[in-house]
């Protein structure tokens, strides 16, 4: 039975024939080896992109930079604001504009299958956001809680919020695949590239939602491990997003499974 890392509304009762497992596992080796020969752009960790998505991995930096904030006894809860807010300066959307936290947090999901069931409970649309505000502030539910469990409650926070946007990238790229014009390595695979990129990061699956499913993994070996059974996932929904192998169902069928694992 596979196991999860971060809970959502889609359960805990998936489950994957091992013999799949070796089927898709084959074919991202094989995929893998193409895209080598071919000159592709760097692997990101078990993940081969095909597109530069070196600016998107450097997220990991900034989640890294928040927690280190948090670090100690006298947590600086106005520098990890002000991380979240403006940015550690580690990843760029164009020269003059840092991508953030915050601005995973506040974009309007709606229309996302992962986003909205999380909608249709009840949460606001820049949910990941009031809680973040609130933990940092210590106001609402988390007024009068110990350091311990601000800090843990930030952190893990972070993670959920990093997997939403994940979320996001890859609807995007199925949403791209949809139209001839977007359908390609430059604007559909590039979203799904994007999605591994914020899933993984620049520092060997360290700070960003990979490492979470890593560690549940060792809380149950016996299990399917995660962490690696994910990754012929994300290469399968980029297969199914490229020129000359296109599949909206097979991108989708990707993607469903993704979000099982989470």
């Amino acid at each position: 039975q596979i196991k999860f890392g971060l809970a959502t509304d889609y359960g805990y009762s998936f489950f994957f024939p091992e013999a799949l497992m070796a089927i898709y596992s084959h074919a991202a080796a094989v995929f893998l080896a193409a895209l080598s020969s071919a000159g592709a752009y760097p692997a990101i960790g078990p993940y081969m992109p095909v597109s530069n998505v070196h600016e998107h991995t450097e997220m990991s930096k900034e989640v890294a930079a928040f927690n280190d904030a948090l670090t100690g006894d006298n947590p600086d809860y106005a520098g990890a604001k002000n991380i979240y807010e403006k940015g550690a300066g580690h990843s760029c959307k164009t020269t003059s504009t840092q991508r953030t936290l915050h601005g995973f947090a506040i974009k309007d999901l709606t229309g996302e299958s992962f986003a909205d069931r999380f909608y249709a409970s009840g949460n606001s649309k820049d949910f990941w956001n009031d809680w973040m505000q609130a933990a940092v502030a210590g106001t609402g539910v988390f007024s009068g809680l110990s350091r311990a469990k601000r800090v843990t409650s930030l952190k893990k926070g972070i993670l959920g919020l990093v997997t939403l946007y994940t979320s996001h990238e890859l609807e995007a790229g199925i949403a791209k695949g949809a139209v001839a014009s977007t359908l390609g390595d430059k604007d559909s695979a590039h979203a799904w590239d994007e999605g591994w990129a914020f899933y993984y990061g620049a520092d060997d699956g360290l700070y960003m939602p990979w490492e979470v499913a890593k560690k549940r993994d060792l809380d149950f070996p016996n299990g399917t491990e995660v962490h690696t059974a994910i990754v012929a996932f994300f290469h399968k929904g980029l297969v199914a997003l490229r020129n000359g192998t296109y599949s909206d169902v097979d991108a989708k069928a990707a993607r469903d499974t993704i979000y099982k694992m989470w």
